[in-house]
């Protein structure tokens, strides 16, 4: 395979990467790398030590034990959610281990979630940088991230292209 052939494969694997970076990261659908959810946070429960419009990164393989932060699933007035709270305490409710939450706050969550429930645990969080995410998961901000990437293909396409520099005597038999 020739060397600019390799580039090409190269160039086509770059882009490839950045769009899957891109929807992922836009998407809390489509997973960062592998074991690892994204979730906006959209409500103050966990502040001060995880605010509004952070953004958590949940490890889903992880052990998760009493006092971790965990994000799960639970309904919430007949609407599936999901929530970022501690794991408070497990007890065995019938033969089976129900699990309970508390926020930042204190004073324990209403509702008990089983092992299924539990999505992940707290491994990190990106502050402030959920504004972007919910613009961009947006009709208007996904118009917006294309046009970008248009945009930036257009540039960088023109400023490869080499520019024919005419010399003086050129110049003159063009006229």
């Amino acid at each position: 395979m020739t060397r600019q052939g390799m580039k090409r494969i190269a160039s086509l694997i770059g882009a490839l990467f950045i769009i899957y970076m891109g929807v992922a990261l836009v998407s809390e659908s489509v997973p960062l790398f592998g074991r690892y959810q994204h979730y906006v946070i959209v409500s103050g429960s966990m502040e001060p030590s995880i605010d509004v419009n952070d953004i958590v990164i949940i490890d889903t393989r992880a052990d998760f034990a009493e006092g971790d932060i965990i994000a799960f699933e639970t309904s919430v007035e007949g609407e599936e959610v999901r929530v970022v709270h501690y794991l408070d305490a497990s007890e065995e409710v019938d033969g089976e281990t129900v699990y309970f939450t508390r926020s930042e706050a204190g004073g324990r969550d209403d509702w008990e979630i089983a092992a299924e429930d539990i999505i992940g645990v707290h491994r990190m969080q990106i502050p402030r940088l959920g504004v972007m995410f919910n613009f961009f998961s947006s009709a208007i901000g996904r118009v917006v991230f294309i046009m970008n990437v248009i945009g930036i293909i257009a540039i960088v396409k023109i400023l490869k292209t080499p520019s024919k520099k005419l010399s003086r005597r050129d110049a003159h038999v063009q006229r």
